[in-house]
């Protein structure tokens, strides 16, 4: 008989000390479970921070959509400017050429015409003689 009280006191104590640790389990689980409410709102509060984020990026994006299509339209307006120099710059030669033509062609009318004097002089003299 004191062979089964004592296993009947272990069979308690074992009881007790599963019913000590059942109760710690409680406790934590009510302890966590008083923490759902909290990490809800905090998810919900990052969800929204997300939501917003997004919207950000996505204009964002839109303004670095539009800032590269004004960089294509300044790389177009700087290649049309380019060839616009490299135009100005060879009309400005030929403009040079056509100076020195223009020149060379009033010093030839001046040679004829001081030739065209000369004859008519001569001609003048040769009349009147």
């Amino acid at each position: 008989m004191t062979q089964e009280i004592n296993d009947l006191n272990n069979t308690i104590t074992l009881q007790k000390d599963a019913h000590t640790r059942a109760m710690e389990h409680i406790a934590v689980l009510s302890q966590t479970t008083s923490l759902i409410p909290k990490l809800k709102a905090e998810n919900d509060h990052l969800i929204n921070e997300l939501i917003d984020l997004k919207k950000k990026h996505a204009d964002a994006l839109r303004h670095y959509n539009t800032a590269m299509g004004r960089v294509a339209g300044m790389e177009d307006d700087c290649a049309k400017m380019k060839a616009l120099k490299e135009s100005n710059e060879a009309l400005t030669r030929s403009l040079g050429t056509l100076k020195q033509d223009y020149a060379s062609a009033l010093a030839k009318i001046d040679t004829l015409e001081l030739k065209d004097s000369e004859m008519q002089k001569s001609m003048q003299n040769v009349a009147g003689k």
